[in-house]
């Protein structure tokens, strides 16, 4: 199936996500729709999926479920990063999606990856959500990819 882009370049898939649209998003998965396409600001629809601003939140929470199983083979979907240098967990952190985080953080993303403005998503989670900051610190201590003394700087660098 052909992406067919509209307005910023968005897919059908882009503004199924960032409507919260499930059944929507299911049906374009099904035809074939593309999951690692990007808009000029370089969102995929995962990042659309995030920006969901319902109060579903099991909705935002399923179709990044869906999205990172669909590209389970490519690690570095997770971690793609729009324009401005956010992935999809920068994102969710700043967006205060707990449930969003929490899945986005089953997949393993890069927690070190800083946005255009240096910050990690564990900085965006500070300002705006303890217990997202909570998860994503946990997220730090145990993961395989941070060497413990990056663990350290990361938290005492957001904490300044």
């Amino acid at each position: 199936m052909m992406a067919t882009v509209v307005g910023h370049r968005k897919t059908a898939l882009h503004l199924a996500a960032g409507k919260g649209l499930v059944r929507v998003v299911d049906m374009l998965l099904a035809a074939g729709a593309k999951l690692d396409v990007t808009d000029q600001e370089g969102w995929t629809p995962l990042h659309d999926a995030i920006t969901f601003p319902g109060s579903d939140v099991d909705a935002t929470a399923t179709i990044v479920a869906k999205f990172c199983s669909g590209m389970s083979h490519d690690q570095s979907f997770v971690d793609r990063q729009n324009m401005d240098g956010e992935t999809a967990l920068h994102m969710a952190a700043r967006f205060g999606h707990q449930h969003a985080v929490q899945t986005l953080l089953e997949f393993k993303p890069n927690l070190e990856i800083r946005d255009n403005d240096g910050w990690i998503p564990l900085h965006s989670a500070v300002k705006v959500e303890p217990r997202i900051a909570r998860s994503i610190i946990n997220a730090i201590k145990t993961s395989k990819q941070v060497r413990p003394l990056s663990v350290n700087r990361s938290i005492d660098f957001c904490i300044l």
